[in-house]
């Protein structure tokens, strides 16, 4: 029987709206088991429950997408963070912290991204709970996020031609873009916006064949040697033969999926909802890169809810 941790969290809720909400399980796993479980890991929910005695709470619950652009943000970034320390540990070992883990947020809480967003900016939660409603005993200088630090020359604001040598220092999370702070420093790099702005093309279409080209592939013998007619000059034309809003005329250049920005919002996969007589709502399993769990929840009138988790403590690699 595989092993498991119960995790449970209460928070306050308004009425009238959607609240958002962010566990961080790994680092809930650490302070109840007393042992460090990685953050930048995937971690199995395998349920668990919400109780809310009297405010019909709708819960919804989202992880960050299980696609090759996210995975690949996360091990960049974290790849980036290791090699930072490389040269200081390879030569001073002895420095290495005992709870050196790289540590992230799934979302940033930057204000200019929720503006096009229902409910609140997120409240994350780090600290479990026991069954009085009361924080586990933690350490508050643990509950710390991996920051970068530079030295790369950066415009001074405000100043032409001005740079600023020191070092800068600066936070990461997965989705949304780069966070500043008032006089234009960063203070939080967006991963997946940094990867996209990495790539050279994230366009297979610009890669094909311009008209130019086609018409002298078309009129190559070596090319058209089993052509009968005009057959393949058909078929190649219905590669790219697209007519917007009709799908019986796409071709099979154009993929589905948008063509310069990968999914770069919070996945659902499992929901619950309780009433005054039914307070208990189970929700089924899950899988959550980064252990973070968001959460949507809508009640009737303001209060507190408990959620519990039920999370197999081993995560697996990104």
């Amino acid at each position: 029987m595989a092993q498991s941790s119960q995790l449970k969290y209460t928070f306050d809720v308004d009425s009238g709206g959607w609240n958002n909400i962010i566990i961080d399980l790994p680092t809930g796993l650490t302070i109840q088991n007393r042992k460090l479980h990685r953050s930048c890991m995937e971690y199995t929910i395998n349920g668990g429950y919400v109780f809310d005695s009297n405010q019909n709470a709708q819960v919804k619950l989202g992880v960050l997408p299980n696609t090759f652009p996210v995975r690949a943000a996360i091990r960049r970034g974290r790849n980036a963070w290791l090699e930072m320390h490389k040269e200081l540990l390879t030569e001073n070992p002895q420095l290495k912290p005992k709870w050196h883990d790289y540590k992230i947020k799934m979302i940033t809480p930057g204000a200019a991204y929720w503006l096009t967003k229902e409910g609140n900016q997120p409240t994350i939660y780090r600290v479990p709970e026991d069954i009085w409603d009361t924080d586990l005993p933690h350490n508050v200088a643990g509950l710390t996020w991996s920051t970068y630090v530079t030295a790369d020359r950066t415009v001074m604001p405000g100043q032409s031609g001005g740079y600023d040598d020191d070092a800068d220092e600066f936070n990461a999370h997965v989705l949304g873009p780069n966070l500043s702070n008032t006089v234009g420093n960063l203070t939080s790099v967006g991963l997946l916006q940094s990867w996209i702005d990495s790539r050279p093309d994230l366009d297979p279409i610009s890669e094909r064949f311009d008209s130019t080209e086609l018409d002298e592939f078309q009129d190559d013998p070596i090319a058209m040697l089993f052509n009968s007619g005009d057959t393949h000059d058909e078929i190649i034309e219905q590669f790219t033969n697209a007519v917007a809003n009709n799908a019986a005329e796409e071709g099979d250049a154009f993929p589905p999926y948008h063509l310069q920005t990968p999914a770069d919002e919070v996945l659902e996969v499992a929901s619950a909802s309780t009433t005054q007589t039914m307070p208990i709502s189970y929700f089924t399993g899950f899988k959550a890169m980064l252990g973070q769990v968001f959460l949507r929840v809508k009640t009737t009138q303001r209060g507190s809810i408990d959620i519990i988790f039920d999370v197999n403590p081993r995560g697996e690699s990104i």
